[in-house]
């Protein structure tokens, strides 16, 4: 089930596969946690640089035992390049103890 909404611009297309990857699709309690958000009012996504040690914290994120339930981000635009990337709850985040001790 696809669904289509525009807002400044941008459209957003919910899908239940990851063809576009050419990919098998996962778990989609993830993507359904972020419908919900945003069906909740308006929201913002913020657009920037990652931290300086991103790498090390997907790797403590892929480490940690609590439930994980990230969602598939893909962004297009005629005529540029396409990004991608998986987007999960904040309370999914490892704790920052965890973090922490890492960037010591």
């Amino acid at each position: 089930q696809e669904q289509t909404f525009h807002t400044s611009g941008i459209s957003f297309r919910w899908t239940d596969d990851c063809r576009a990857l050419h990919a098998e699709a996962g778990p989609r309690d993830g993507a359904e946690q972020l419908r919900e958000s945003l069906a909740n009012g308006p929201a913002e996504l913020l657009l920037g640089p990652p931290p300086v040690d991103w790498k090390a914290f997907l790797q403590l994120r892929l480490r940690h035992s609590e439930p994980w339930a990230p969602a598939l981000l893909q962004l297009s635009a005629p005529g540029a390049e396409s990004f991608v990337g998986l987007i999960w709850t904040v309370s999914a985040a490892p704790p920052s103890r965890y973090v922490d001790s890492f960037n010591r």
